[in-house]
């Protein structure tokens, strides 16, 4: 049905894009590999969701709904489903895979989750070199950018249990704090909303660190006070 709305009703894309997620994260359909495979390719391989995520023609807001969407299907956190999804996405040609333009949506952040969902969509495939080269049409830079990704999400993994306390730690010092109802009505998020929010603000550093450079000269003959 997601793939007939997205025919007949191009200008909606985004909103059914999200309705559908809501809805297959939700109710938890039954599914085959035959459907997840329709979904991600489309009826007669055209139409298919791995050819909206690389839309950018169309829209490039649709495109980063589709590639959010895909994300969250391939997440264990969304998606009871996740395993049937990646095993699904793992078994396509790898240029089946570049239909997603991953490298552009690296590229193109534009402040966006759209670059840690490919980061983390291309993870989630476990692909050799040679086919992770192939889904990235060829891209030295975006290769370089995933693994130095992929290099400091291991930091940070390794930093967080190097100095996460104890359960009995934890206990002692918040079993007697009482919340201070300073903000009523505000809902506390949840630990996987924070590390969203944490991987989001960290690549977006990180990218800004990589296109910065220092001029030839030093100061370039502007004098320091």
């Amino acid at each position: 049905l997601l793939l007939v709305h997205l025919q007949d009703l191009p200008n909606n894309k985004v909103a059914l894009l999200r309705t559908f997620e809501g809805w297959v994260l939700k109710a938890k359909p039954q599914l085959t590999e035959a459907d997840v495979q329709l979904l991600y390719l489309g009826f007669e391989l055209q139409g298919g969701l791995l050819e909206e995520v690389g839309a950018f023609e169309h829209s490039e807001v649709s495109a980063i709904a589709a590639l959010s969407l895909l994300n969250r299907l391939l997440s264990h956190e969304y998606s009871t489903e996740a395993p049937l999804f990646r095993r699904v996405l793992r078994r396509l040609d790898p240029s089946v895979l570049a239909r997603m333009r991953l490298s552009h949506h690296i590229l193109r952040d534009r402040g966006q989750s759209n670059r840690l969902d490919a980061f983390q969509v291309l993870e989630s495939l476990e692909l050799p070199q040679d086919k992770l080269m192939a889904a990235l049409m060829q891209d030295d830079f975006t290769l370089r950018e995933f693994r130095r990704w992929q290099e400091s999400q291991q930091s940070w993994l390794s930093l967080r249990t190097l100095h996460q306390p104890s359960l009995t730690s934890r206990r002692r010092t918040t079993g007697n704090i009482e919340p201070s109802g300073l903000l009523p009505g505000r809902r506390a998020l949840s630990t996987r909303e924070y590390r969203r929010i944490a991987d989001s603000a960290f690549t977006s550093v990180q990218m800004c660190l990589s296109t910065f450079t220092v001029p030839d000269g030093g100061n370039s003959g502007v004098p320091l006070p």
